[in-house]
């Protein structure tokens, strides 16, 4: 039995299953200090897409303490295994003045 959302599958749609997994580093020492796991997102589109974008939003753990850390985003295409990766420099600081800086 075939569901609305298949329809565009047989009809020559296409998938996209990306899974992605975060993790903050301390910059001293590269000590992992937080990650979450990998989690998977599938996109269905009628026609076949140049590029695709994943939004995420990162609530840091309040034990966390003042320092330099580097955020590291993995990402995974499921169905070919590659792999990119990106990461950022992030502070926290005591004084919300120097964060201006």
């Amino acid at each position: 039995v075939s569901t609305s959302a298949d329809r565009p599958l047989e009809r020559g749609g296409w998938v996209t299953t990306l899974a992605t997994r975060l993790a903050i580093f301390a910059k001293h020492d590269g000590t992992e200090v937080w990650s979450r796991d990998w989690q998977a997102v599938t996109d269905v589109s009628a026609v076949r897409r140049d590029d695709f974008f994943i939004c995420e939003k990162v609530t840091l753990s309040e034990f966390l303490s003042v320092g330099t850390y580097v955020l590291k985003s993995t990402v995974r295409d499921e169905r070919s295994g590659a792999i990119a990766e990106r990461s950022i420099e992030f502070s926290i600081v005591a004084d919300p003045s120097l964060a201006a800086r």
